[in-house]
């Protein structure tokens, strides 16, 4: 934790694949499938760009056809950010917002 301080902060991504392996029990291994899953994915990517699909997204992340993913992260140096953001961070501003359909929520 010390190192990430002395370094200024970092910024973490992630990527998910949403797979039947993944799925957490029996009944929602049987309700997976790959197309839901795409479909749910496709989407709520769609939705970014034009709101009027975002309820049907909803409903689909709501039914929980996109299923239990796991995957891999990426830690990067705060230096990927633009100066304004950097310096929002430091006076103790935060990035991260629990809005859905907010290009800064913890999940896009």
């Amino acid at each position: 934790m010390e190192e990430l301080q002395a370094a200024g902060g970092v910024i973490e991504t992630i990527h998910t694949c949403f797979a039947h392996a993944y799925q957490e029990t029996d009944e929602k291994k049987q309700l997976f499938t790959p197309i839901g899953s795409f479909l749910s994915t496709l989407l709520e990517t769609l939705a970014w760009e034009d709101a009027s699909l975002r309820a049907l997204a909803e409903y689909f992340v709501l039914a929980e056809l996109l299923g239990s993913g796991q995957g891999g992260g990426k830690i990067w140096p705060l230096t990927v950010l633009s100066g304004e953001l950097v310096e929002k961070l430091r006076r103790g501003g935060c990035l991260v917002s629990g809005e859905r359909w907010n290009e800064w929520s913890m999940a896009l």
